[in-house]
């Protein structure tokens, strides 16, 4: 069981974890006095950054692959809704998302 009452799912934009993004997560953290979370959706493979925007009809498919994918809302809601039933199940009393980039839809689904 979390100590914290307060709990926020942090879902990174489509290039994944980076120093900043999880800096960012922990101000939040302290910021809000609220437990952070940041779920590997992506599953270690997150877009290149030296991809986007894609600049050839090759990089366009590998971008529009990912987004059905591993980055497949369809696929990784289920996965938000189930993170938030868990905290709920551990008491968690207060809970958010947060996203940036392709989650902003998954955000306001799972809130419904």
């Amino acid at each position: 069981m979390l100590d914290n009452l307060k709990a926020i799912i942090y879902v990174y934009d489509i290039f994944g974890f980076y120093p900043q993004t999880q800096q960012g997560a922990d101000i939040i953290a302290e910021s809000l006095n609220a437990t952070v979370l940041m779920p590997d959706f992506f599953r270690g493979k997150p877009f290149p950054a030296d991809k986007y925007p894609p600049k050839t009809d090759e990089e366009k498919e590998e971008l529009q692959k990912f987004f059905k994918g591993v980055a497949d809302l369809k696929e990784r809601l289920p996965e938000l809704v189930a993170i938030g039933e868990q905290l709920k199940k551990d008491g968690v009393k207060k809970i958010g998302t947060l996203g940036v980039c392709w989650v902003r839809e998954a955000n306001t689904r799972s809130a419904s």
